[in-house]
């Protein structure tokens, strides 16, 4: 059986464009293109980015619902981090050490589940209650019953 992949053109590594293969360097981009969704919830094109950034319109790529969660200066290393991640030639990307080096001092609560920072206030259900607990029995036990 022959794989078929779809892939979203404007957030492809521009070198697997051209030649058609991944290198290690493919991986920070695509990484930068995770950061950028996260950033924004935008779906903006990675080659769009730098044009804000230009503009200095980098607020506009942020997602107004994390406005006020970081200072202006994290934003800013943030945004640079991801750019950095996205730059169109391979060998201008950091490698990963460098990209985990710069994310580690802005992350601020290390110890806080995802619940708590994304202020998600509901009750779990019973499986995602064993799932945040990582009780593997009791989440087979949820799944052989449903």
């Amino acid at each position: 059986m022959e794989k078929s992949y779809s892939t979203n053109v404007a957030c492809t590594p521009p070198e697997y464009l051209r030649t058609g293969k991944v290198i290690a360097e493919s991986v920070i981009y695509s990484f930068g293109t995770l950061l950028l969704d996260l950033l924004s919830t935008k779906q903006i094109p990675p080659s769009h980015v730098l044009d804000l950034i230009k503009r200095r319109d980098w607020m506009l790529l942020m997602d107004s619902h994390l406005e006020g969660n970081f200072s202006d200066d994290d934003g800013i290393k943030l945004i640079r981090t991801t750019l950095h991640c996205l730059e169109y030639e391979p060998q201008e990307r950091p490698n990963i050490e460098s990209v985990v080096a710069a994310l580690t001092p802005l992350q601020k609560q290390t110890d806080a589940s995802s619940r708590v920072l994304l202020r998600i206030s509901e009750e779990l259900s019973p499986l995602g209650d064993a799932c945040s607990r990582t009780e593997l029995a009791a989440i087979h036990e949820i799944l052989i019953n449903i």
